[in-house]
């Protein structure tokens, strides 16, 4: 059933019982794909200065969250291996 097909049967039973209360947008329902902050490779030719240093400072937050990341898995295959260690 399409988007379409749903609300035209929305606003059929809405007219034959009467009401007028608005359908929810179907839209609304669907999640929202965040836009992503950063692209690599993008233009910075049209970046001011000021955005270029919150590009940067969001960047080095990325790769300290990937660094942190590392260390887990480290952690976490140090513990495994400690367990599992054949002697």
């Amino acid at each position: 059933m399409t988007h379409g097909n749903v609300r035209a049967r929305i606003l059929a039973a809405q007219k034959q019982n009467g009401t007028t209360a608005m359908a929810i947008d179907l839209d609304d329902l669907l999640p929202k794909k965040k836009a992503p902050e950063i692209v690599l490779g993008a233009d910075l030719s049209a970046m001011s200065e000021h955005e270029l240093v919150v590009r940067i400072a969001a960047l080095e937050t990325e790769i300290a969250r990937c660094r942190d990341a590392i260390i887990a898995r480290q952690s976490t295959k140090a513990a495994a291996d400690s367990v599992f260690r054949k002697s």
